[in-house]
């Protein structure tokens, strides 16, 4: 814990040139491992006087194949320690669910410029085969 604590206040932010960094564990056990993993990671935490970087670290119990991605990822089942409610993983809120209807014809027109050129290539690698 001291380790992971100490990496992300230097040499993760020198290695990856930023400062978002978060420790995602997935107690396999269920909910009462989760429990007890943030109950540990708070104890450790204020015994290294490090309670400010909790905000470092999310404990679900949610089994991965069990949960939808929507679920597993941006539904409140994630525990952070010293917060009481639990929260996502990733804050989706502010990504639309739909795209309007220019987005639709962009990624279209994209898609067929995609084809073309592919057609096209795999044409001129026949010619140049012959």
């Amino acid at each position: 814990m001291a380790a992971l604590v100490a990496y992300a206040s230097g040499p993760y932010q020198q290695q990856f040139g930023t400062a978002s960094l978060t420790v995602a564990v997935v107690a396999t056990a269920g909910a009462r491992r989760r429990d007890e993993l943030v109950r540990w990671t708070e104890a450790e935490l204020a015994a290294g006087g490090r309670v400010n970087q909790a905000g470092l670290f999310c404990v679900t119990g949610v089994p991965v194949v069990a949960a939808s991605p929507e679920t597993f990822f941006a539904h409140a089942v994630w525990r952070t320690p010293f917060e009481g409610r639990p929260g996502p993983l990733l804050d989706l809120s502010n990504i639309s669910d739909r795209w309007d209807i220019s987005d639709r014809c962009e990624m279209a027109e994209t898609w067929e410029r995609a084809e073309r050129g592919a057609a096209a290539r795999k044409a001129l690698r026949e010619v140049v085969r012959e």
